[in-house]
């Protein structure tokens, strides 16, 4: 197994890890809170804030990976580690400063704002959002700073350390709730979350400084570029190297693809206030439905699509200082890694997912009502970790690239997905309420996955040769036929899940291999953990 899969497994397992975490808190917070005024309040603050959170660490590794990793690759007077340091500090004190004063004017303009992302809103549903709003738009700043440090240590390929310190904020919340019990509040949970945002902020700089001491090694570890399966490297004189113009620009964090990062993050900003809003329309408690449906959904999928994320920009980096035809073997080799960890967990959640939402959260004020709105949410949203899979590795791969349109992709992708959200939304969501909601997403995140796909293979070529349309084709037969096997298998409860979940554990990678899937073969636990070991930080 190549160095690069197994950073990617590494930082899958320790997210899986805050997969625990994630799930206890799901379930505390559906017991004690239920569908009712104070799980829409403090799930709307927490969503709203979160996205900011989840845009600040995708555009900060966007923005600055390949600034670090170009600067560290400057050779014209030996000025590369010392130019990545000014990088950093620069980026991290300054955007700090930036989202501090953003912060400020939210905090005294949260109530106008609660009724602009969320107009069904009212009484105490709405006094409850502004507050939990307020607290969350605190620790802001503090997540702006931690993004950029984690930019950092991606760039120099420490993955588990960073990925460990972003369960800093999930833990504090699971502490407060086991401390205070079932009378903690929306506000409480939400100062909670601000003390856990400052401990990983801590932990991220605590990192940087040692990285940058004196006897730390500054540059990256590992080869320049890494390909996981080393017959997609192209042969000598197999491509030409990328222009000179294109290998030799200045990585200064500002330019194409700060222009990019930003638009790209505001568009994916406007979908999540659209999402709020049209779920804020679909009735008391569809939000909270929403927001448990999504955490369950993207919960295991989430990880691996952010592990895969998180290492392959860093390949995709330098492979943007090779060839196309080295790019393109990454983007390959990335999406066959992700489908292969996404689809059997889609054919899960679409077998399983009335069993794994009664287990998971209903009790206390969570009913059978909740429960079975929340499961016909998630089979209905399931198909999207396929599309969210291929997205992702998409436009990961566009931002990495100075030569790749980046600027464009990022403008046409938000606004189809903006378009489309709006426009169905609109029509579906008022008389057809989740189910209008569910039909909205699938198309208009279908729709700016196939743009991101296509405007990526224009400029790279073709992406997928015919052995990887057969390792794809593989793993679906396989995913879909593990899945068919679970409904085969009767009973409920606890004991019966877990023993149908190892069934499917054992079956899908073995009817992988045997439908010739490589990534299943090369799925030796020895040699991963060996590997896992010795290099994966």
């Amino acid at each position: 197994m190549s160095p690069t899969a197994a950073r990617v497994y590494a930082v899958t397992l320790m997210k899986a890890l805050g997969l625990v975490v994630t799930f206890l808190l799901v379930m505390a917070q559906a017991a004690i809170f239920g569908t009712g005024a104070a799980a829409d309040a403090f799930f709307f603050a927490r969503r709203t804030i979160g996205a900011f959170s989840g845009l600040f660490e995708q555009g900060a590794q966007r923005l600055f990976v390949p600034a670090f990793v170009q600067a560290w690759a400057a050779e014209d007077d030996g000025d590369g580690p010392r130019a990545a340091r000014r990088v950093l500090w620069r980026a991290t004190l300054g955007l700090s400063a930036a989202v501090a004063l953003g912060a400020v004017g939210a905090i005294l303009a949260a109530g106008p704002l609660v009724t602009l992302l969320a107009p069904g809103f009212e009484g105490p549903v709405r006094d409850g959002a502004i507050l939990a709003f307020r607290i969350l738009l605190v620790g802001l700043p503090l997540n702006m700073a931690a993004a950029v440090l984690g930019s950092f240590q991606f760039a120099r390929r420490r993955f588990v350390l960073a990925t460990a310190a972003t369960l800093a904020p999930r833990v504090t919340v699971l502490a407060a709730i086991a401390g205070i019990g079932a009378a903690v509040t929306p506000a409480q949970l939400s100062w909670a979350v601000n003390a856990g945002v400052a401990l990983m902020a801590a932990l991220m700089l605590w990192n940087a400084l040692r990285a940058l001491a004196p006897a730390a090694d500054p540059a990256p570890q590992g080869a320049p570029c890494e390909v996981i399966d080393p017959s997609l490297a192209p042969s000598d004189g197999a491509a030409a190297p990328r222009p000179a113009a294109s290998r030799n620009r200045k990585a200064t964090g500002t330019g194409t693809r700060a222009t990019a990062v930003a638009l790209f993050s505001a568009g994916q900003l406007a979908t999540t206030w659209i999402d709020t809003a049209l779920a804020s329309l679909a009735g008391l408690g569809a939000l909270a439905i929403l927001y448990l449906a999504q955490r369950l959904l993207n919960a295991a999928p989430g990880s691996v699509n952010a592990a895969v994320s998180n290492v392959f920009y860093t390949e995709y980096a330098h492979a943007a200082l090779a060839t196309r035809t080295r790019q393109a073997a990454e983007v390959a080799t990335g999406l066959r890694l992700s489908l292969f960890l996404i689809l059997p967990i889609a054919a899960l959640l679409l077998a399983e997912a009335p069993q794994i939402v009664r287990l998971v959260l209903e009790r206390g004020a969570f009913d059978a009502g909740d429960s079975a709105a929340t499961a016909g949410l998630i089979r209905a949203l399931a198909p999207l970790l396929v599309v969210n899979a291929v997205f992702a590795l998409a436009i990961t791969a566009i931002l990495a690239d100075d030569a790749l349109p980046m600027r464009a992709a990022a403008i046409r992708v938000s606004l189809v997905s903006i378009a489309l959200r709006c426009v169905l939304g609109a029509a579906l969501v008022g008389p057809f309420g989740l189910t209008g909601l569910a039909i909205t997403f699938l198309v208009a995140d279908g729709a700016q996955m196939a743009t991101a796909y296509a405007m990526l293979r224009r400029a790279l070529g073709p992406i997928l040769a015919p052995a990887d349309h057969a390792g794809l084709a593989g793993m679906t037969g396989a995913a879909i036929a593990a899945g068919g096997l679970l409904l085969l298998m009767p009973g409920t409860g606890l004991p019966a899940f877990a023993l149908q979940g190892a069934a499917f554990a054992m079956a899908y990678p073995a009817l992988a291999a045997a439908f010739g899937v490589a990534e299943a073969r090369a799925l030796n636990p020895r040699r991963l953990f060996s590997r896992v070991g010795r290099r994966a930080r």
